[in-house]
């Protein structure tokens, strides 16, 4: 079994290895230029950040800003969390085997890094309005901070936790921060709970998603339902992650549970597109063909998928999702090579080929209204 079916395998069965943390605020890391960048698309480079606007049904290059003052890191691409001007990630390890929480200013492109001590970094986040919220993940504990959005620390809350216990995702609704849990019993049973908790992080209510089988990894929020991607169930006769092709609802009003079947199996990043009533689903590529999205609609069940076949050989040597974002209307994905423009209203894609541009391991995509 290759290193990432290891982690991925480790992951659905909420065994990961815990990883114990320290943190320190490493500031802003400038690209040593005040202004302000007019762009469509800002993509980070190992070396350099190359800002594009889309004309003529062409990707026309309006600058490249060498990346000479800061760290030079690549991004998660599937990790970028967009709040008012700014994108939150995760960067790749960095010289000492660590790996950084990053906020992206959209207008100036500076970078403030937050450094999270531990090889896998382990951590979910979500901003709200004047506060960052962390969640760490430990043998005995969960720890949630709280940052205003300089990655200065406001507070720290510790629950004790009896069994393996892992917060996959966080979502803040009104007064409230939602949390998406996974919970591995020594028995080998598993629990997927949703955790209410106010913004002190007291629990108030554990929501009980009936789901023992698989793995609810990522969750999103569309009015007051939560879609929740559950990526696999059992093993095969392999001993792999076996195949789940569902998405579970919950509603808050109601509390309303319904299931969602979808033609491709391992669902697990998911995106809403609320002009559209979208939902955009990512499949785990490590155990299909190709990289894989349905287009999933809420106003009437359809489907519609997206794949990319023509990087099959691609996906085996780099299984990591292509960076993806929401524009004017259409979706974008970032390969190497080019950026696909997709229209969910004609499901047509277009092509702007960026190999002329000698890009060294584009990480990042930033889209800016």
């Amino acid at each position: 079994m290759n290193k990432r079916k290891m982690k991925f395998s480790r992951t659905f069965a909420i065994l990961l290895s815990v990883v114990f943390l320290t943190s320190c605020n490493l500031g802003i890391l400038s690209l040593g230029n005040s202004k302000n960048y007019d762009y469509d698309f800002a993509i980070y480079a190992d070396d350099e950040v190359l800002t594009f606007k889309r004309e003529d049904n062409e990707l026309k290059l309006l600058e490249r800003i060498p990346r000479k003052n800061e760290k030079k890191l690549g991004f998660w691409k599937e990790l970028f969390v967009e709040h008012e001007n700014f994108y939150f990630t995760k960067t790749t390890a960095n010289d000492k085997n660590f790996q950084l929480l990053a906020k992206i200013n959209k207008n100036n492109l500076d970078i403030n890094y937050y450094q999270t001590k531990g090889i896998d970094g382990a951590f979910s986040l979500v901003p709200d309005g004047k506060y960052l919220h962390i969640s760490h993940s430990f043998v005995d504990r969960l720890e949630f901070e709280t940052y205003d959005l300089n990655f200065n620390k406001i507070k720290t809350k510790v629950i004790p936790v009896e069994h393996s216990t892992y917060p996959n995702q966080m979502i803040v609704k009104g007064d409230k921060v939602y949390i998406l849990i996974g919970v591995g019993l020594a028995n080998g049973e598993l629990k997927n709970q949703i955790w209410v908790m106010n913004k002190e992080f007291d629990l108030e209510e554990v929501i009980d998603l009936n789901c023992n089988e698989g793995g609810l990894l990522r969750m999103v929020l569309a009015g007051d339902t939560f879609y929740i991607t559950n990526t696999n169930e059992g093993l095969t006769a392999e001993r792999e992650p076996g195949p789940a092709n569902k998405l579970v609802s919950y509603n808050l009003s109601t509390g309303e549970q319904k299931t969602i079947e979808l033609e491709t199996p391992y669902p697990l990043h998911i995106y809403f597109d609320s002009k559209r009533n979208n939902l955009i689903i990512w499949h785990y590529e490590l155990y299909l063909p190709t990289f894989t999205y349905t287009v999933y609609s809420l106003n009437d069940g359809s489907s519609k998928i997206i794949n990319f076949p023509e990087y099959e050989e691609f996906r085996r040597a780099n299984p990591m999702q292509p960076p993806f974002v929401l524009f004017k209307d259409n979706y974008y994905f970032m390969f190497e090579d080019k950026l696909v423009e997709y229209s969910p209203d004609t499901n047509q894609k277009k092509e702007y080929s960026l190999k002329e541009f000698g890009m060294n391991n584009p990480t990042g995509l930033l889209a800016k209204e």
